[in-house]
C-alpha cells in the first residue's frame, strides 16, 4: 500500500488517481465491522439456499439418469435379437458383429444393473461388483490418494529393482491384495527365482508388514528398510536405502514414458500383462547393454 501511495504510476494503474491509499490498518478494520452473529446469519441463509437448489439439481439429475438407463436397457432389448439372427446369418462380417454383441452384452446389464443399485436405489456397490469398461471389463479401480489422481484405472505392477536400476523381478496383479502382504512376497519370489534371499528390502511406509511378519522377514533379509513410522523414515542408518528405494520412482517414469508402460492400447488382461512384460524387457536389454560398454 505504501510503495503504490507513493508511485502515482502505479496510483494510476490501479484506477485511484490522485486519491488517498488506505493504509495498512484498513483490512483489519474492515475485518472488524462484521460481528460473529451476522456472518453465521449469513452462512445460515447461504447454506440453506445451497440445500434447496441441491436438491432441485439431485431430482433433475436422477430424472435424467432414469431415461438414460431406460435408454440403454431398449437398446440391449434390440440388441440380444439382432445378435442371435447376425450370428446364424451366411455373411462374415454379419456374424462377426453378432458373436461381438454376445460378448459386450453381459457387461452392458452388469453395468446397467450396477448403476440402478448405486444412483437410483442409493446402494454402496463394492469395487470387486462393479465394471468400470465394458471393453476391458478386467479393469480396476485403483485408489491412489493423490490431490491430481485420487483414483487410477488398470492394474497394480509389483516391481523389484537391484543396484544400478535393473529390474530383477516383476508381477502384474489381476486383483490388488493389501500392500502389507507384498512384502513377504517379494521375498518369496526372490527365494524362488534366485534361491537365495535379497540383502536388503527397501519399500513404502505403506508395505510395513505386521509385527509378526515383519520378524520373519528380518531373519531372511540383512536389512529390512521399510519404514513403520516417521522416526523410521529418519533413521541414519537405514536412509540410504530410502533414498535408494526413492530412485525406483525415476526407474518407473522412464518405464511409462519410453517403454510405454503409461497406457495400454492392447484388449484383455493376457494382453495387458504381455505388453508390461515387454516393456520391462526392452529396459533390462538398454541396462545390460550400458553396463557391456
Amino acid at each position: 500500500m505504501v510503495q503504490i501511495d507513493m508511485n502515482l504510476c502505479l496510483k494510476q494503474f490501479c484506477r485511484l488517481g490522485p486519491k488517498d491509499v488506505m493504509d495498512f490498518s484498513f483490512l483489519c478494520k474492515a475485518f472488524g465491522v462484521l460481528s460473529s452473529e451476522t456472518l453465521q446469519a449469513i452462512n445460515v441463509v447461504l447454506a440453506t439456499y445451497a440445500v434447496e437448489k441441491a436438491k432441485i439439481v439431485k431430482r433433475k439429475i436422477r430424472k435424467n439418469f432414469r431415461k438414460l438407463i431406460s435408454g440403454v436397457q431398449r437398446l440391449v432389448d434390440i440388441a440380444e435379437p439382432f445378435a442371435a439372427f447376425a450370428i446364424e446369418a451366411l455373411g462374415i462380417e454379419l456374424k462377426a458383429i453378432g458373436h461381438k454383441l454376445q460378448v459386450l452384452l453381459p457387461d452392458v446389464k452388469k453395468v446397467i444393473s450396477q448403476s440402478v443399485r448405486a444412483q437410483l436405489d442409493g446402494e454402496t456397490v463394492p469395487a470387486k461388483e462393479r465394471i468400470f469398461s465394458i471393453f476391458e471389463p478386467h479393469t480396476e479401480l485403483i485408489i491412489r490418494g493423490k490431490a491430481r489422481k485420487p483414483v487410477e484405472f488398470g492394474h497394480k505392477i509389483l516391481l523389484t529393482e537391484a543396484e544400478g536400476t535393473f529390474i530383477t523381478d516383476y508381477a502384474v496383479l489381476l486383483a490388488s491384495p493389501n500392500d502389507r502382504n507384498l512384502a513377504a512376497e517379494v521375498v518369496q519370489r526372490h527365494e524362488n527365482l534366485y534361491d537365495d534371499s535379497p540383502e536388503v528390502l527397501a519399500a513404502d511406509a505403506g508395505y510395513s508388514p505386521s509385527e509378526e511378519k515383519r520378524k520373519e522377514l528380518e531373519d531372511k533379509v540383512d536389512v529390512l528398510a521399510i519404514p513403520r513410522n516417521v522416526s523410521d523414515r529418519i533413521n541414519q542408518e537405514l536412509a540410504s536405502w530410502h533414498r535408494f528405494h526413492t530412485g525406483v520412482e525415476g526407474t518407473i517414469s522412464v518405464l511409462k514414458r519410453a517403454f510405454r508402460l503409461f497406457r495400454c492400447v492392447y484388449r484383455g488382461f493376457n494382453n495387458f500383462a504381455t505388453n508390461v512384460g515387454m516393456g520391462i524387457l526392452c529396459h533390462k536389454l538398454v541396462m545390460l547393454g550400458r553396463l557391456r560398454l
